[in-house]
């Protein structure tokens, strides 16, 4: 059949070209060869590569993941199996900007504050006005050129990500952004990854931003829509989607603890929680039995360091009054 020794000629030529394009734009290149009539024209065919070649070359977009930071398809329904997957990936991230695939900020407002200083160091970098003109033109002759060959509208659009991350304004939780180059040895990695994992996961870009720096899975996904009133007033709505159709009081209360670490206790914690905590780790997490056998323990040692007098239900109540997702975390 025709197609199959068009598809078969065309695949030829474009290995032999020495510098072969993406599948999507040998799609295209075969397509306007077709609308053409002129499928088995091995010259034409090298024209329509050509000209493929050029839209692909000045089409940027979003820095591809590297080879391993490729995810397997995975089930947007089973969120935690997601972020497992994610985990591996993270981990090579931060030992590759912190120097330890450990989590870097347990605590939110720690990766707020370093994000705050790297966004304070970033310098524009100068550019010559007549190369920035001298490009725009190219680019503009190149979409007209397109339409020309194809005779159909071409539209040519720069996709620049930025690193989008939770910030607060004011009282209100809002989604801030920045335009970190590509240079920037830790901002620029995070944009190129967040933007790639999210395209693969359907997470949130800043659910990726929290997990990488925080090790927090987000348990929600927040939309902040402005919409127009009867009266003619814009007003910002946010809307909290859930990822199960009947939530319980359980994913209710697991909500209500992320956005309270998010705020961070702004009294900060007591001394004694933190050594609470610290000792939890110690001894492994929190077990499944010998629960009163244990909080003893845990007040017994907090006691001997702190001169205090806990017991081990109020040790107990301390580690309830913990984010959810940190009491998971300190679980066996």
């Amino acid at each position: 059949m025709i197609d199959q020794e068009f598809a078969k000629k065309l695949v030829q030529l474009n290995q032999e070209s020495g510098n072969p394009i993406q599948r999507s734009f040998l799609a295209q290149a075969g397509f306007q060869a077709i609308l053409d009539g002129k499928c088995l024209n091995p010259g034409h065919l090298r024209s329509c590569l050509d000209v493929a070649r050029q839209l692909q070359d000045t089409t940027p977009g979003p820095e591809e993941p590297k080879a391993e930071e490729k995810l397997p398809n995975l089930d947007p329904s089973q969120p935690d199996k997601v972020y497992d997957e994610l985990e591996k990936l993270a981990k090579g991230l931060r030992k590759e900007i912190f120097g330890s695939d450990k989590v870097p900020f347990p605590q939110w407002e720690a990766a707020v504050t370093w994000m705050q200083s790297e966004i304070s160091q970033i310098v524009e970098k100068p550019r010559d006005r007549e190369e920035g003109n001298a490009l725009r033109l190219r680019f503009s002759e190149l979409r007209k050129d397109l339409e020309v060959f194809f005779d159909r509208t071409v539209y040519l659009r720069m996709t620049t990500p930025s690193l989008e991350y939770p910030a607060e304004d004011g009282d209100h939780l809002v989604v801030g952004r920045v335009g970190a180059p590509k240079s920037h040895r830790a901002l620029g990695r995070l944009t190129a990854f967040q933007y790639a994992a999210s395209k693969q996961t359907g997470l949130q870009p800043v659910a990726v931003l929290i997990f990488v720096l925080s090790g927090l899975r987000t348990p929600f996904r927040f939309n902040i829509r402005t919409s127009e009133q009867i009266i003619g007033t814009k007003v910002a709505k946010t809307t909290l989607e859930l990822p199960s159709a009947h939530p319980s009081w359980k994913d209710m209360v697991e909500v209500y603890d992320f956005l309270r670490w998010m705020r961070g206790n702004r009294k900060g914690l007591r001394n004694s929680t933190k050594v609470v905590i610290a000792e939890i780790k110690k001894a492994g997490g929190v077990p499944t039995e010998g629960i009163m056998e244990f909080w003893e323990k845990i007040a017994e040692a907090v006691n001997e360091k702190m001169g205090s007098d806990l017991t081990g239900a109020a040790a107990r109540k301390r580690f309830g009054r913990l984010p959810h997702a940190i009491r998971r975390d300190l679980s066996q």
